[in-house]
């Protein structure tokens, strides 16, 4: 099928695909839920402290002022980050399954849809990036490099071909958002390497 019969509107069966891809992308993260209010308190304690050294009577040294604010901006840059990459993560293999269910287009139109190749491109870049690890843990993924270069070769070839053919609908506008989200999300974690380490 081609056309607009492909453009479906969001049914029962996709939101269940995004609301278990997305639960499946934040389980890669829940140690890192759990402790987030703890974490949260120890920033905020360490705000109050800069903030009271800030204020009292001996200047803070140049060196340590730094120090504090790159590491309260690291402290946030990371947590954003992280929320981030694993939100893509299970967006990314919910776009692919819900562009392959019924109604579809033939493959000829599917290979040239931006949403669908740039989130298939992203899966092998993240298969890539994290070495192949069977079970997806999310300590070792902090530079999803290979998965924006994915991305990004993915759509170059698209462009280049001249077989960009966006589809007007919520799904492959889902995946362009989200192949966009990986560059992001790749350009802000050279960002912080680059500024904050």
């Amino acid at each position: 099928m081609t056309g607009n019969a492909t453009a479906r509107r969001i049914n029962v069966g996709d939101a269940l695909i995004l609301v278990a891809a997305l639960g499946i992308g934040l389980s890669m993260i829940r140690d890192r839920m759990r402790t987030f209010p703890a974490r949260t308190a120890r920033w905020s304690n360490d705000y109050r402290q800069f903030r009271a050294e800030l204020a009292g009577p001996a200047p803070m040294d140049v060196e340590d002022y730094r120090f504090t604010v790159k590491s309260l901006i690291f402290y946030v840059s990371d947590e954003g980050k992280t929320w981030l990459i694993s939100t893509l993560i299970g967006l990314s293999s919910a776009q692919v399954i819900m562009r392959l269910r019924r109604p579809r287009p033939d493959r000829d139109t599917l290979s040239r849809q931006p949403g669908f190749l740039g989130c298939c491109a992203a899966m092998i870049g993240l298969a890539f990036d994290r070495g192949w690890v069977p079970y997806l843990r999310f300590g070792s993924l902090v530079f999803p490099i290979l998965t924006a270069l994915g991305v990004v070769i993915a759509w170059g070839l698209l462009l280049v071909l001249r077989r960009w053919q966006s589809e007007k609908s919520w799904l492959d506008r889902l995946g362009v958002a989200v192949g966009v989200g990986w560059i992001v999300a790749a350009v802000w974690s050279q960002l912080e390497q680059a500024f904050l380490w």
